[in-house]
């Protein structure tokens, strides 16, 4: 098993919440958006989510943005970097204050 699986700082896989808003829209049906740790998987997500905020977690979807390749103007080539991002559906009337977090 890998030593993300097993981390003790759950902040660790949770870097940061997703404050745009696309992800402000998504919290009227309690779904939270956070950018997490590239070898975090579900239930290490899921469980990071419940000990940092206290919450229930229902569901997580994770969607993978790989790293790009692009070329500029003068011929170079410009790397954008790649990440993780985790959406969290809650349990009926719990909120997390994003503002707060991180």
């Amino acid at each position: 098993m890998s030593n993300i699986l097993n981390a003790n700082n759950f902040y660790d896989l949770i870097k940061r919440p997703i404050l745009t808003e696309k992800a402000y829209k998504q919290q009227i049906s309690n779904r939270y958006a956070f950018f997490v740790d590239k070898k975090a998987n579900k239930k290490s997500i899921s469980n990071a989510i419940k000990k940092i905020y206290s919450v229930d977690v229902i569901s997580v979807n994770i969607l993978n943005k790989k790293q790009l390749i692009s070329p500029t103007l003068r011929g170079h080539k410009k790397k954008i970097s790649g990440y993780k991002k985790a959406y969290v559906r809650l349990k009926e009337g719990q909120t997390i204050n994003v503002e707060e977090s991180k």
